[in-house]
């Protein structure tokens, strides 16, 4: 009787299951009819994704136990659907519970691929290739084969520089009205580096579109940090031999490395600009070591030395045209002299933008740190015979040395001084031991330092004040009304 029991519910089980199989393979047919419906006859990705996620087999979707084949039948396209839709974070968590499906990861890497993220679309994708074989999708092995790049051929040269003409060791720079897509002014520099506000070249930035083009030659096998900044720019390319490096839009940054081959590169830079300024600068160098504030700590951590900060914020020269500021912006080359001491120097280089710092009486310097303002990275000549030099990966910016104007701000407690160099300088004394002996801050193109002795008493006095002051900025003031 108890085996007969045991058989009779097995069997309504079974009827059960089919018959909810049964329903859900019905309504996944009709919404994928629907969804169908709106691919075929208005490519509507969007849409049809709306309808499946407002639907009851969403569940059964998105859960990995469900195993009816009317599912697995229509998965590929509900995928399709995610990346479509670029549902990255969505594919990430499927893929977690089914690594087996091999279109996830190449959806994933798509849209890593869409997005410039390289490193996470080559992660992907060689997962991908892992678990397809066979019949691998043509560019996907196409963009791993170049690092993740795509060929690209610049429509803008064709148009803007008919002629072919490409300049060796220099940058071609074509300005064009974006209206009328007339060139207005052509120009040969060694570097990109404009700044202007209003017009340019008697023509309204906000009008103005550029291209610029130039064949440079490498000596030997070396990478590089490419770098572009824009405050303004809309839309940029970065082109290299053809190999499209960057596309990006609504960003003021971008920074990559890239090997360039011994001989003879060619580089395009296509920019778009919809706004009253007109700023970019473009940079190579040599890749550099970044040292963590940890390594520089273990390299210089016997204090038997004079420690230096200069802060360098460059000036430039302005004309005014057609009501429109111009600066003339050229990289900089600081002069700095080091005073005589006592002991030996360690002196910190800080720029607001790249700078070619030149160091005199540098007989007594124990090592220069380079602060950090960007990816890009500044040149040093010096004066003196093996001095180590170490690009820090951090930044030892501030302006003036004493707090200015500290005060308690609105009734939530908060204390604000009018500038940090206060926690610049915990920051060099938690990293060196002590504090910084002296500091500097100029726009001057010659200069010695130290400028200014740090008075370390007068400092720490200040910075106990500062704390008694954040303490009593922060108590609730509500008991102090009536004093009893």
């Amino acid at each position: 009787m108890k085996k007969v029991l045991i058989l009779w519910l097995l069997f309504v089980f079974m009827v059960l299951a089919n018959t909810q199989e049964d329903k859900v393979c019905k309504d996944t047919k009709e919404k994928f009819e629907q969804i169908d419906y709106l691919l075929n006859e208005f490519n509507g990705t969007h849409e049809a994704l709306v309808v499946f996620n407002r639907s009851n087999i969403k569940y059964y979707f998105e859960n990995p136990r469900t195993k009816y084949k009317c599912i697995e039948q229509y998965k590929k396209k509900w995928l399709y659907l995610l990346y479509k839709n670029k549902r990255a974070y969505l594919l990430e968590s499927l893929y977690r519970r089914d690594k087996d499906n091999y279109l996830i990861p190449l959806y994933i890497g798509h849209i890593a691929r869409d997005r410039q993220k390289t490193k996470k679309a080559l992660e992907y994708y060689n997962k991908y290739i892992a678990l397809k074989k066979e019949d691998i999708d043509k560019d996907v092995l196409k963009y791993i084969k170049s690092g993740g790049l795509m060929p690209y051929k610049s429509k803008w040269a064709e148009k803007l520089n008919p002629s072919g003409e490409i300049p060796r060791d220099k940058l071609k720079n074509i300005f064009f009205s974006l209206k009328s897509k007339k060139i207005f002014k052509e120009t040969y520099t060694k570097e990109l580096n404009i700044d202007a506000i209003g017009t340019l070249y008697d023509h309204n930035t906000s009008d103005i579109g550029s291209y610029h083009v130039g064949n440079f030659y490498f000596d030997k096998n070396e990478t590089y940090n490419i770098t572009l900044e824009t405050t303004h720019a809309r839309d940029y390319r970065v082109i290299i031999d053809d190999m499209l490096i960057s596309k990006q839009r609504n960003l003021g940054h971008f920074a990559k490395k890239y090997t360039f081959s011994k001989g003879v590169h060619k580089i395009e830079i296509e920019l778009l600009n919809r706004d009253v300024m007109y700023n970019v600068s473009f940079s190579m160098t040599i890749d550099q070591k970044r040292y963590s504030n940890k390594e520089l700590q273990s390299l210089l951590k016997n204090r038997n030395f004079e420690l230096y900060l200069v802060n360098y914020r460059p000036s430039y020269k302005a004309s005014y045209r057609s009501g429109g500021l111009q600066l003339k912006k050229e990289t900089k080359s600081p002069e700095v002299t080091i005073k005589k001491s006592s002991k030996p120097v360690v002196l910190i280089l800080q720029a607001t933008t790249k700078v070619n710092w030149k160091i005199k009486n540098a007989q007594k310097t124990k090592a220069i740190i380079v602060g950090r303002h960007s990816a890009l990275a500044d040149k040093l000549t010096v004066d003196g015979k093996n001095i180590p030099i170490y690009h820090a990966q951090s930044s030892f910016r501030a302006r003036e040395m004493m707090p200015k104007n500290c005060r308690c701000v609105g009734a939530g407690g908060m204390y604000l001084c009018d500038n940090s160099f206060l926690r610049l300088y915990d920051k060099i004394e938690k990293l060196f031991g002590e504090p910084v002996d002296g500091y500097t801050y100029t726009s001057k193109e010659k200069f010695a330092v130290p400028q200014e002795q740090v008075q370390i008493d007068k400092l720490k006095a200040l910075k106990e004040k500062i704390s008694h002051d954040k303490k009593v900025c922060k108590e609730s003031k509500i008991d102090k009304v009536f004093k009893y």
